[in-house]
């Protein structure tokens, strides 16, 4: 469940997602698999064209993130964190 608005989220992928608790074994043969490619549909994608300047935000929680190697050209990245939680900070 997303910690600020309550929605619902599924965390699945190849990896690591061996069983849902719950399923019979038909079920686990097709589920997986099915939920696993659906996040790889583009209308479920966002491709960002990099260019000098270029600043992007997400959200780590909800997003599922996969880098593509299609660049030749040398590019300098900063990654930073925005703490929205300070009271959990000493976690």
């Amino acid at each position: 469940m997303h910690a600020e608005t309550g929605r619902k989220a599924l965390f699945v992928n190849r990896g690591s997602t061996t069983r849902p608790a719950g399923l019979t074994d038909r079920e686990n043969e097709a589920l997986p698999p099915l939920l696993i490619d659906h996040i790889w549909s583009p209308e479920y994608q966002v491709r960002l064209w990099w260019r000098p300047g270029t600043l992007s935000f997400w959200d780590n929680r909800p997003t599922r993130r996969y880098a593509v190697a299609d660049h030749t050209e040398r590019r300098r990245m900063h990654r930073g964190t925005i703490n929205a939680f300070p009271e959990q900070a000493d976690r």
